[in-house]
């Protein structure tokens, strides 16, 4: 596949509290900490957020995250961001989070963020569908390609989820990071970003509608 690690964070380093360098955080949402070789929340049902301030991403870029959840409840969330950030004095970008069912996997959802205002993506009937039972612990990918529209490719454990785009707002640029409603019982690991490096040529046909008009989708489809 057509990308490059840019950063990456294993968090394997003395326990402390916020997060730390090379993380910030969020204007008005609460730190991360570093506990055990972990990256964690540290307030429970409230915004927790880290974002990775160690350099700017490309327009197009992945975060990949390894995440563990105490239980499978529906009122947790784990997930992160890409193309998030602080501009113009508000929060914008693209929130994805992991919310389980009762005793089930659950669902990944997507969400635009702009203007203090949360939208769904419809990624595959709005939400992604995790497959199996009782799994509380996964790799979530998503990738985030071209810009207006912006394309979207959601994993779990490498298995392709569901497929989505953003035909409304223009979020071209931000960065990517955690975010988790659980506070010090979410575990987060192996935090990952990459930057797209396909070249763009002439696009193709997929699933009826031409993706060709967006140069770095077309490549990335070969």
């Amino acid at each position: 596949m057509p990308w490059t690690l840019k950063y990456s964070d294993d968090f394997n380093r003395s326990n402390r509290n916020p997060l730390g360098a090379p993380w910030g955080q969020l204007g008005g949402t609460n730190d991360f900490q570093l506990l055990a070789n972990t990256a964690r929340g540290t307030v429970l049902f409230a915004y927790n957020t880290a974002v990775y301030a160690g350099g700017a991403l490309a327009q197009s870029h992945a975060v990949e995250i390894d995440m563990l959840m105490p239980a499978l409840d529906p009122t947790y969330a784990m997930g992160g961001f890409v193309r998030y950030g602080f501009y113009a004095g508000a929060r914008r970008g693209y929130i994805f989070y992991w919310v389980p069912g009762s005793g089930t996997p659950g669902n990944i959802l997507l969400n635009r963020y702009q203007n203090e205002i949360q939208t769904a993506i419809d990624v595959g009937g709005t939400y992604a569908v995790l497959g199996g039972t009782g799994v509380n612990f996964g790799t979530l990918r998503v990738e985030a390609v071209g810009v207006n529209p912006t394309n979207f490719f959601i994993y779990q454990n490498g298995t392709l989820l569901g497929t989505g785009q953003d035909t409304v707002a223009n979020l071209d640029q931000g960065n990517g990071g955690l975010y988790t409603n659980l506070g010090g019982s979410s575990i987060f690991d192996n935090y990952k970003a990459y930057e797209y490096s396909g070249k763009r040529h002439k696009g193709r046909h997929w699933g009826g509608e031409l993706w060709g008009i967006i140069p770095e989708v077309a490549a990335y489809l070969g």
